[in-house]
This record gives C-alpha cells, sequence and structure tokens, in this order.
C-alpha cells in the first residue's frame, strides 16, 4: 500500500505530499509536506485495484 499527506481541499489548494510506497503492516513512515501549520492535513492511501485492505493508521503531528 502507499500512503502521502494530502491538504485537505476544503480549506486549501489541495497539494499533497510525495508518496511512501509499499507500506506494510507494522511499517512506521515520516510522512513530510510543506503544509503550514493550523491547516487541516489527511494521509491519502492507495493499493492495488484487485488488493483488499484493512487499513489503520496512528501518528503525531509537529507543524512548521
Amino acid at each position: 500500500m502507499d500512503v502521502r499527506t494530502d491538504f485537505d481541499i476544503t480549506d486549501g489548494d489541495g497539494t499533497t505530499g510525495p508518496w511512501a510506497r509499499d507500506v506494510k503492516a507494522g511499517d512506521s513512515r515520516k510522512l513530510t509536506n510543506g503544509h503550514n501549520a493550523g491547516n487541516k492535513v489527511r494521509l491519502h492511501f492507495s493499493n492495488d485495484i484487485t488488493t483488499r485492505v484493512d487499513t489503520q493508521a496512528k501518528g503525531s503531528w509537529a507543524s512548521n
């Protein structure tokens, strides 16, 4: 599965961070982006169309 940050298009311009590729269960990734403090950011997950995936994410947020 792949994941990236996705700047909330309801509050901004819809820009995204770079993809973290081939994320597997138990992996830890540092997702970078250029979004400013105070903005809403979400995670965008992507997988192969024929692959079933249950996704759970937890983490912390540090703004610039």
